[in-house]
Formats: structure tokens, sequence, C-alpha cells
């Protein structure tokens, strides 16, 4: 039996995803466009935050539930990279996460 193996890894650093043998050196981090993004729109979810951050790439008149599968299934690299910045921006105390889902930044 042949098992697949998912040979990349994401850079917790900048959230950039890339094979685990090549050479990794780290771009600009997404934390602060996320964050831009979150004082602009009080109460986003991660979802649309991720829509947001890459309109360019991603189209989709989903929100919500609906939007977070169709990210994980058709943008999964998009997907965790918006994560993984909503994590760290939780983390550092940036930003909160409500019981809904609604993104704020701290003090505003």
């Amino acid at each position: 039996m042949l098992t697949e193996t998912n040979d990349y890894v994401m850079c917790m650093k900048c959230q950039d995803t890339h094979h685990e043998d090549a050479d990794h050196e780290c771009e600009a981090p997404l934390l602060s466009d996320a964050l831009d993004e979150i004082k602009r729109s009080p109460g986003i979810d991660t979802p649309l935050l991720c829509l947001r951050l890459h309109e360019d790439d991603l189209c989709s008149d989903l929100r919500g539930h609906a939007l977070a599968m169709w990210l994980m299934k058709r943008h999964q690299i998009e997907w965790e990279q918006t994560c993984v910045a909503v994590d760290q921006l939780i983390e550092t105390g940036d930003i909160s996460f409500s019981d809904d889902g609604e993104l704020r930044a701290t003090g505003y």
C-alpha cells in the first residue's frame, strides 16, 4: 500500500509554505496587512479576511463557514497563511477573537 506524504512545511515566521528540503529565506510577513485590515473592518471574520488579503488571487461570493470550507478546499495555502497570521495576532494580544468568530484589533 502506497501512502502519500506532504513534504511541504509552513514557516511560522513569514507564513510561507515551502518544500521541507528547500532553502528558505523569509519574506515580508502577512501580519501587518492582516492587522491593518482588521483595524479597517472591525468584526471581520477569518474567511473574509483571507479573501481580502488575497483578493487578486481569490474570488468568491460565499461568506462565513461556506467561504471557509471553499478556501480550505481550493486555496489551502492562502487559507493556512491567513489562519497562522490570525493565530499569531491573537497570541501577541494585537487582536481578539469572539465566540461568533469576529476579529477585533485591541484598543479599537
